[in-house]
């Protein structure tokens, strides 16, 4: 059960930055000029889903108007795990706002990541610069 708990942690971390194979796809939204991301766009729930092992994962995600967030990561193998943290808004939202994501694993280590964000129409997209992938997030 540790190490799930262990993993459930860093997933929450490591999957706003990490690019999953869900995605993977077109990039028709190249195209599309990006709603700024502010505050009150992120607000809300958002929905990724991936694939871990021969089956999907699904991490859901809510940003919270306090600041709070909280996070459930439904896995076939492990079952259903939960996560609370704090965000933050920062930068000029025009440019790429950069979105703080902070809190207590349940080993009581502390953590924080910082990602770029954007948001075209329900679409967030995380981006983590320093592993140079993406990941898309539905709007729920």
């Amino acid at each position: 059960m540790k190490k799930f708990i262990n993993y459930f942690i860093c997933s929450i971390v490591f999957m706003l930055g990490c690019g999953v194979l869900a995605s993977c796809g077109s990039d028709d939204d190249k195209d599309k000029p990006g709603i700024p991301a502010t505050a009150s766009s992120l607000i809300g729930t958002w929905q990724t889903t991936y694939p871990d092992g021969g089956h999907n994962d699904t991490e859901t995600i809510t940003f919270n108007k306090n600041g709070t967030l909280t996070s459930v990561m439904k896995c076939p193998e492990y079952g259903t795990e939960k996560a609370s943290g704090k965000w933050r808004l920062d930068g000029d939202p025009a440019k790429g706002a950069l979105l703080t994501i902070s809190g207590r694993d349940l080993d009581g280590y502390d953590f924080e990541t910082i990602l770029r964000i954007q948001i075209i129409e329900n679409v967030l997209v995380t981006i983590d610069d320093e592993e140079g992938e993406t990941v898309r997030w539905n709007r729920k």
